[in-house]
Formats: structure tokens, C-alpha cells, sequence
């Protein structure tokens, strides 16, 4: 029997403003909020979560309501700091925007574990993309209201219009795309590879207005307790995948000692585990550089960087291993997504 984890539920803080306003607008009735779960939101504790499939519903009905084009967008914009979950606490604390995004991007699983975002920076400028599971059954108009809030929370928490360069998206250009050059920029990309900002690096040393080291402490100390009891629940193929592009991401060696360390285990307790759900440790690493080969690739890192970065050897084991993945070199690659 399917045993339900964090990975089938949502932080409730995350979903209140999307509740609130499409309840305030009219956009659906009490009597669908109540069918899907949704009627309560009384609650202030942080720590709270609902079904992820109650909120996929939601997006849903509302796309299917089609009362409001471009509603998405106009729900990113919506910020309600009085009904910040314990991941926008958090964020809010921090220096400056590059801590609150690396906290954010690496926290993301306490507002919603089927959301991904990457930044990455180039010749001083960065691209933050974003990713959404949808095989969950999201919607595109959920996508809007990620990328829309993305850009709000910067510019309020800095206090800044930080101006983006350039924005693209999976889908195809709706009709109401005027509503997307005034939250992002003029040039945009649909039908794109990802969901993608660019803008300049320089952006990233922008302080964070509402900043209290105090506070970030405090706030960071409930944060990582709720982590911790979300984290008993993961699978351990998750686990071990999370720890590898972590080490990844700081440069470290990544092998089977390092994963038994951190997740407190013995290797044969390690493989057995990981026996049980079809896999094996190499075949996590390998999926791991894969995905994130792409997401460096599409960046513009070059293969010398990305093989330093996913701990290759030399840039011949990264290239063979890329022309295995998906039958062409980088450089070809490269070639035929511009």
C-alpha cells in the first residue's frame, strides 16, 4: 500500500495566498474549496501541510474555470507578508539576495518538494531556472505563478525593480502575453527547452531590506527541525541523489563513504536499501550528472568546467559519457538548441 510521505504534500503557508485570493476574486466557490480540502486555513503553524493532489486540483479548476486569463501571473504578484510560511521567513532574514536564493533553492522541499529551481552564473550574468513536476498534473498557469513570484519577492525584498535581461518558458505564447513584459522584460522566449530569468550577477549582492541575523537563526532552527522530520519520510534513493549533487555543488568527491557518513548508515545497509527500490549507488550518480549536465550545458558552461564540476576525471570521460546519454557531443549539443 502506498505510505503517504512529504514528497504527497505541500507547505499549507504556500497554497493560503493562492486559497485567499482566488476566494476573494471569486475564481472559485467555497463549495469546490471545501471538496478539495481547502476550506480551513485558519491555522498559522508553519509546520502544517496539506495533499499536494488538493492543490494540483486547484490549479486545475481554475484553469478549467478560464474566468481570468493570466491569473497565474496576477497570483505570483500577490504577497502577503503576514502569511509567510517558514521557507519565506527564512529567505526574508537573509543578507543579501544570493544567500536568500541559496537558501531557498535548497530548502525548496519545505514549500513544495515537485519544484526544482537552478541558478547558475556566466561572464556576469545568471540564469535561475525552474522546473515543475508535471507529471503531477500541473498546470502551465502554476508555472506563471512561480516565475511571477520569483520576480516579485526579489523586488520586494530588496526593494529594488531588479530588471531581468531575457525570460523563457515550456509552453507556447498565450494570448494575453503583454501582462508577461511588465513582470519580466521585453524579450521572451515560449516554446522554450526550460523555464528561465537571466539577469545580471551584480543583482545578487542586493540587500535584503527586512535582514535580521537574529531572526535568520532562529527562523533557520524551526526550519531545519521541520526538515528533519520531513527528511525520515524520504525515500532513500532521494536521499542519496540529494547528497550527490550537493557534493557536486561544493566541489567535493562524491563516493560511497561520503553518502553512508552523512546518512548515518552502513554500506550494506546502503546497498540493500537501495537494492529494494531497483537501483544501486552508480546509477544515482549517473542520473544526477546527467540531469545536471543539462542544466549546466543550457547555462553556456563549457565542457571543461561542467566535467570539473560533476567530478570527472578528465573532459574525455565527460564527453564519452554525454555522447552515451544522448547520442551527440556537447558541442553538437549545443549546436542544435540555439
Amino acid at each position: 500500500m502506498h505510505q503517504n510521505t512529504h514528497w504527497d504534500t505541500v507547505s499549507r503557508a504556500a497554497s493560503r495566498d493562492l486559497v485567499t485570493t482566488c476566494r476573494s476574486l471569486g475564481l472559485i466557490s467555497q463549495r469546490q474549496l471545501t471538496a478539495l480540502g481547502l476550506n480551513d486555513f485558519e491555522s498559522v503553524d508553519p509546520h502544517v501541510r496539506i495533499p499536494e493532489s488538493s492543490l494540483v486540483a486547484l490549479w486545475q479548476a481554475l484553469e478549467e474555470a478560464g474566468k481570468r486569463p493570466g491569473i497565474g501571473l496576477e497570483l505570483g504578484q500577490t504577497i502577503n507578508p503576514a502569511a509567510k510560511g517558514l521557507l519565506a521567513s527564512w529567505v526574508s532574514q537573509a543578507s543579501n539576495l544570493r544567500e536568500a536564493l541559496g537558501i531557498f533553492i535548497k530548502n525548496i522541499e519545505l514549500m513544495n518538494p515537485s519544484e526544482s529551481w537552478t541558478l547558475t552564473e556566466r561572464g556576469g550574468g545568471c540564469t535561475l531556472t525552474f522546473s515543475l513536476d508535471q507529471n503531477k498534473g500541473y498546470p502551465d498557469i502554476a508555472i506563471e505563478r512561480s516565475m511571477s513570484a520569483m520576480a516579485a519577492w526579489a523586488r520586494a525584498l530588496s526593494n529594488h525593480n531588479f530588471p531581468i535581461r531575457e525570460a523563457g518558458f515550456i509552453f507556447s505564447e498565450p494570448e494575453y502575453s503583454e501582462p508577461f513584459k511588465s513582470i519580466f522584460c521585453e524579450k521572451l522566449v515560449f516554446n522554450a527547452d526550460e523555464n528561465y530569468v537571466r539577469f545580471d550577477s551584480a543583482l545578487l549582492n542586493l540587500p535584503i531590506v527586512s535582514s535580521s541575523e537574529l531572526l535568520k537563526m532562529l527562523i533557520e532552527k524551526q526550519a531545519r527541525q521541520s526538515l528533519q522530520a520531513l527528511q525520515k519520510s524520504t525515500p532513500i534513493e532521494q536521499k542519496v541523489q540529494a547528497h550527490i549533487r550537493e557534493r557536486f555543488a561544493s566541489g567535493k568527491a562524491v563516493t560511497i563513504s561520503t553518502v553512508c557518513s552523512d546518512l548515518a548508515m552502513s554500506r550494506q545497509t546502503l546497498y540493500r536499501q537501495l537494492k529494494q527500490q531497483g537501483t544501486d549507488f552508480q546509477s544515482l550518480v549517473e542520473a544526477v550528472r546527467k540531469r545536471e549536465a543539462l542544466v549546466l550545458i543550457k547555462a553556456g558552461s563549457d565542457s571543461s568546467a561542467i566535467s570539473l564540476s560533476l567530478g570527472y576525471k578528465d573532459t574525455s570521460s565527460f564527453y564519452k559519457a554525454f555522447k552515451r546519454w544522448f547520442g551527440t557531443t556537447p558541442k553538437a549539443y549545443v549546436a542544435e538548441i540555439k
